[in-house]
């Protein structure tokens, strides 16, 4: 039994030890804390026995009577419960937040606690022995970087720890050049955002704002070199051909060194802070009709930065002299037969008397004796007083010499009166001559010409006969031999006022062009700030129909961010569109085709451009593929999505530098050459607060097309069939380098040349009413469509 009992006190005494405990943050042993953290001490003890709770820099051990307590006991010693009671549950929890004080970083603490317990050998149970490490929260900067004023750049800072709630970052920029203008956003988080207009090298400070005194002592710092590269030569979207010379200035930082595309270029000094480059002869490699210039700034701190520009190849055109013909309007079997009745009726309304009555007096006839002075044999003057006529008009349009219209109206038992005075024998006389005539036929050619508000017709070689003439007089001119000489007069006078009165059909005309006039695109509804007109330039009536050349009238209704100012847009050899009497292919009869040459599209396109509309916005996907740092972490390494969590949303943001092009070729199954020249491509980290830029390149390619166009919207749509590209990183993440993975880059990008054409179909075709589209053809520099 004695056995037993001190078998059972071992065991009582062995679990009153194993009760004593200490713990940090849930764990025993060594445990790391940092600073500026929130920490929680458990000690597990006899309920409500007093007891004693030390620290000091030295693990011990100290032996009292026959217990070894696991720590050191030296001048450092700090104690701090001072023989006060556990609580009734025998636990004590003790949380407080540890001042992030810079001092403290590194230092090793050991603590123990010992407990009043008369159970004990030597009256006192003691906690294990803890020891803890303080470990510094200083935030980091991240790594150096470049970049181009105007282009943001994300610096890349991060913390020992995820910090405590009331802990945020704090960036300010602590040196800046001269007068300098920029902007940091979202300074309180760690990816904050930073844009600069002036050249030079930026000092970025982090440290922790709230919580704590002291928390300011944590800093770190970081630098943006940034650079003004500016092109004199060539000015982007520029249009030459072959080798060219390449020159300008940079402004900012000394760069380590500094390359147009990719070789050494000297800088030679042109003012404080600015040095001028410039290399006589430049072959580069051409991407279709586009040639790339990179001027690349490498920083001190290997950081790069490019500036890109593209020179086209071949010919320009100013945007404000579109061309012209930009399109045809073809409609076939259509007669201008229907409009005579209408315009016949408009003719009727007409005071033909009006135009008689106000010719002033016409001095027909003078014929004088020789003796004595002034004795007048016979003299005659009219004056034209009413025209008459049956009530219908006759009108006849029919195709007439050089695409004009060959016009004739018809007045059937016509009746003239005129007022006839003069002398007969040196007697005076005043009397009234009726001409009658069966009919009346005015003809002339009405022509097109362009007016201020598109096409207007004139008349041209108007004349006028009367047929069945006959002449009425009265009083002393019935017996005047010169009756003759009084008749021719009176028709010549009679038919060129007639023949004049043709004049009045345009006024009848011209509003019945408005149709053609008026073929005008609103794209504001497809939320492209654009209308685009097409006024009709000019006319061919032939015996199978009507041709309008049309010509092309651009108003934008907004102005673009974010783009460039185009001057000019690509022009290829024009050709005049011809319309067969079927389409070509198929052999078919149409009603109505549409042509419009490359020219036209190019310049909407122009268009289009500096209005921003054709940039993109490829929210979380590149094509099909969907988008998020992990992924972009993997398929482009080291170009900076390792900075943020995996899944983060990645956005790309696409800009044009220069206007896009088309150039039209026949082919099957390729119609033509698309040219996207210097195209931005910039992807962002969207974290919630702000979307952080990662890194932007500059896409440059070229793309045989097949060509169709939507029924219903009248929209081209460009479908990609081959294409060829080259991507340059132009910005970096500090400490990151995209250009390490360019080639995996310039594969991944390839969906949004194929996007870039489908935001292309935005130009309008005028089809005259028509729908249904037969189909496309391409013939020289023109595209018909055939309906």
């Amino acid at each position: 039994m004695k056995l037993a009992s001190a078998s059972l006190a071992a065991a009582v005494l062995a679990a009153a030890v194993g009760a004593q405990s200490i713990t940090l943050n849930g764990q025993t042993g060594h445990v790391n804390v940092y600073l500026g953290q929130s920490v929680t001490f458990q000690l597990v003890g006899p309920p409500n026995a007093p007891g004693l709770w030390a620290f000091d820099v030295s693990p011990g051990p100290v032996v009292v009577g026959t217990t070894s307590i696991p720590l050191g006991v030296t001048p450092f010693m700090l104690e701090i419960m001072g023989g006060a009671p556990l609580p009734p549950t025998g636990v004590l929890t003790v949380t407080f937040d540890l001042p992030p004080i810079p001092a403290l970083e590194g230092t090793t603490l050991y603590t123990a606690a010992a407990f009043v317990d008369p159970s004990a050998p030597d009256g006192f149970s003691v906690t294990n022995g803890l020891s803890f490490t303080f470990v510094g929260t200083k935030p980091s900067a991240g790594g150096d970087g470049a970049t181009l004023v105007g282009e943001p750049i994300t610096l890349v800072g991060s913390a020992t720890t995820p910090l405590q709630p009331n802990l945020t970052p704090s960036w300010v920029v602590s040196s800046a050049p001269a007068g300098a203008i920029y902007v940091l956003d979202h300074a309180d988080t760690f990816r904050p955002v930073f844009t600069a207009t002036t050249p030079g090298t930026y000092e970025f400070a982090v440290s922790y704002a709230g919580g704590f005194p002291g928390q300011e002592l944590f800093v770190d710092l970081a630098l943006i070199d940034v650079y003004d590269v500016t092109f004199t030569s060539p000015v982007d979207g520029s249009f030459g051909s072959g080798t060219f010379a390449v020159s300008g200035t940079i402004a900012g930082p000394t760069p380590s060194s500094f390359t147009i595309n990719g070789a050494p270029a000297a800088l030679t000094p042109a003012g404080p802070g600015v040095a001028s480059f410039s290399v006589a002869s430049l072959t580069p490699a051409p991407v279709g009709q586009t040639a790339l210039v990179s001027a690349t700034a490498t920083s001190a701190s290997g950081a790069k930065a490019t500036k890109t520009v593209t020179r086209l190849l071949g010919a320009g055109q100013a945007i404000s002299t579109p061309a012209l013909p930009a399109a045809a309007l073809r409609v076939n079997g259509l007669s201008l037969d229907p409009l005579e009745p209408f315009v016949e009726q408009l003719l009727g309304s007409i005071d033909f008397s009006s135009i008689f009555s106000a010719i002033p007096p016409i001095p027909v006839a003078n014929v004088t004796a020789p003796f004595p002075p002034g004795f007048v044999i016979f003299s005659a003057t009219v004056q034209p007083q009413s025209f008459t006529y049956d009530p219908t008009v006759d009108l006849d349009f029919a195709p007439g010499t050089n695409c004009g219209v060959a016009t004739t109206l018809t007045f059937t038992n016509v009746v003239i009166t005129s007022n006839v005075t003069g002398k007969i024998f040196n007697v005076n006389y005043a009397e009234q001559a009726i001409i009658t005539a069966t009919s009346a036929v005015i003809s002339g050619d009405m022509v097109f010409v362009t007016g201020p508000n598109g096409a207007e017709v004139q008349m041209q070689n108007s004349t006028a006969t009367l047929n069945g003439f006959a002449l009425t007089v009265t009083g002393a001119l019935q017996s005047v031999s010169q009756l003759g000489t009084l008749q021719a007069g009176l028709q010549t006078i009679v038919e060129t006022a007639l023949a004049s009165s043709l004049q009045l059909l345009p006024p009848l005309v011209n509003p019945l062009l408005a149709t053609f006039n008026a073929q005008t695109f609103d794209l504001s509804g497809s939320g492209v700030p654009l209308t685009v007109g097409f006024p009709l330039a000019s006319f061919c009536y032939d015996a199978a129909g009507i041709t309008a050349g049309l010509g092309l009238a651009l108003t934008p209704l907004a102005t673009g961010t974010e783009t460039p100012t185009l001057t000019h847009y690509r022009t290829t050899p024009g050709a005049t569109p011809t319309f067969g009497a079927t389409t070509p292919v198929l052999a078919l009869p149409y009603t109505t085709a549409v042509s419009m040459n490359d020219d036209t599209v190019n310049v909407l396109f122009a268009t289009l451009t500096t209005l921003g509309t054709l940039n993109l916005d490829l929210t979380g996907a590149l094509g099909a593929v969907a988008l998020d740092a992990g992924t972009l972490a993997t398929a482009l390494p080291n170009a900076g999505f390792e900075a943020f969590a995996p899944a983060t949303p990645v956005t790309v943001r696409v800009r044009h530098t220069a206007a896009p092009s088309l150039t039209l070729a026949a082919g099957s199954p390729a119609q033509g050459v698309s040219d996207l020249p210097n195209v931005k491509v910039a992807f962002y980290a969207e974290l919630g607060t702000h979307a952080a830029p990662v890194f932007e390149a500059s896409l440059t390619a070229t793309s045989t097309v097949g060509l169709s166009i939507d029924p219903v919207t009248q929209a081209f749509t460009l479908t990609p069939i081959a294409s060829a590209s080259t991507t340059l990183v132009e910005t970096d993440l500090p400490g990151y380098s995209a250009a390490a993975a360019t080639a995996a880059l310039n594969t991944l990008l390839q969906p949004v040349v194929a996007q870039l054409l489908t935001a292309l179909s935005a130009a309008p075709v005028p089809t005259g009413g028509a729908a249904g589209v037969q189909e496309i053809s391409v013939a020289g520099d023109n595209i018909a469509f055939y309906f």
